[in-house]
């Protein structure tokens, strides 16, 4: 597994996939430039190739965020980086990645986070809005 900038990963055609932004650029979009996000390379395209990994990557991440919108058991709120941190964790792990593939990427994106200012128990800067996935 690599782990790049995503305007360097996303240009490389000898790993199969799609770049994937560890820090979703929806919501850190603010702090972390869209090219320099740390991302991975997932097989399959996140909003219409069904049960692909990239797809089950942002499914769960999809499920993750509605929590806290419209309707949402925590509405109205963001939550820290460290609840994105640990539900980035388990939407690698469905997306395929081993427990050790994803903890080492969820480790270059806290990096990340640290180094644009922001601590585990700081909010997300912005909540994304659906991506209206192709469902299953």
């Amino acid at each position: 597994m690599v782990i790049d900038a995503y305007g360097t990963l996303s240009r490389r055609t000898d790993i199969p996939g799609q770049a994937h932004h560890l820090n979703q650029n929806a919501a850190y979009r603010d702090v972390i430039p869209h090219a320099d996000g740390v991302s991975v390379k997932l097989r399959g395209n996140a909003f219409s190739e069904v049960g692909s990994p990239h797809y089950n990557a942002h499914e769960s991440m999809e499920s993750f965020w509605d929590m806290f919108r419209r309707g949402g058991m925590d509405a109205g709120n963001l939550p820290t980086n460290s609840q994105y941190n640990r539900a980035l964790y388990n939407g690698l792990q469905e997306s395929g990645l081993s427990p050790a593939e994803a903890l080492r990427a969820v480790q270059a994106a806290k990096r990340q986070q640290l180094d644009a200012g922001l601590r585990g128990s700081d909010l997300v800067p912005r909540l994304p809005g659906r991506i209206n996935q192709t469902p299953r």
